[in-house]
C-alpha cells in the first residue's frame, strides 16, 4: 500500500514525538548543536567543530540507540532548524561548549 504524500509526511510526523521522548535528552542537546554547527553561520574554529564531533560520538554511543533511530533524531533535528532557521540557530549555538563540556 502506498500513500499519498501528504499522508506520509503526516504520519512521519505522528512519529517524531515517540522518537523524541526515546532520545535522551544529552543527544537531543548534542544533535541540536552539532545541525547548528552545519546550518548556523557560527564561524566555528576547526578545533572546536572537531570536539564538537567527537562529544556527538560519544553521546550517540552513549544513547544505546540503534542507527536508524540516531538517523531519525538527526533529520529531526535537521527539520528543526529548517523550520526556524533564525531561532534553531539562536537557541542551539548555545548548546556547542555544553556539549563539547558534557554537560
Amino acid at each position: 500500500m502506498r500513500l499519498a504524500p501528504a499522508a506520509a509526511i503526516a504520519l512521519s510526523i505522528l512519529a517524531l514525538p515517540a522518537l523524541a521522548q526515546r532520545a535522551p535528552a544529552d543527544l537531543v542537546a548534542a544533535y541540536k548543536a552539532g545541525v547548528a554547527a552545519v546550518k548556523c553561520d557560527l564561524g566555528l574554529a576547526s578545533d572546536k567543530s572537531s570536539q564538537l564531533g567527537d562529544a556527538v560520538q560519544r553521546i550517540e554511543q552513549k544513547s544505546g540507540l540503534a542507527q536508524g533511530d540516531l538517523d531519525a533524531q538527526w533529520s529531526e533535528t535537521e527539520a528543526a532548524a529548517d523550520a526556524d532557521n533564525a531561532g534553531f540557530c539562536a537557541d542551539a549555538s548555545a548548546l556547542i561548549d555544553k556539549v563539547i563540556a558534557g554537560k
